[in-house]
């Protein structure tokens, strides 16, 4: 299953911005989930990060901008036992949200109440 990602290709404005299609799922290591999107936004940390200008972000380019997300744990990695597949989480990852799937180790994920967006 392919999706489409987004990620600059170095820091700058919108026309570093690369979306690709993305074909193999990364896989969850120790303690992570993968979780598929359901909802992520964009708001102003997705365009000072990439600008490189947010001094919390220590990541270079290339990696997929995106501070929050919901979504449903499509994958379990060794001594994840906290959740399991198809639980609804919600996470603030600062970045790697506009991916499309996104890695959690167990920080700050938090389980989300079925119906509950």
């Amino acid at each position: 299953m392919s999706h489409t990602g987004v990620s600059p290709n170095a820091f700058g404005g919108p026309d570093e911005l690369n979306p690709e299609t993305v074909t193999r799922l990364p896989k969850p290591g120790a303690g992570e989930v993968r979780n598929r999107l359901l909802v992520t936004r964009a708001i102003f940390t997705d365009v000072s990060i990439p600008k490189g200008v947010d001094p919390h972000v220590t990541e270079v380019p290339p990696f997929a901008p995106g501070y929050d997300m919901v979504g449903v744990v499509d994958a379990v990695g060794p001594g994840a036992a906290r959740f399991r597949l198809g639980d609804r989480v919600a996470d603030l990852t600062t970045v790697g949200t506009l991916d499309g799937q996104h890695l959690t180790a167990r920080g700050p994920v938090d389980a989300r109440p079925c119906g509950c967006v």
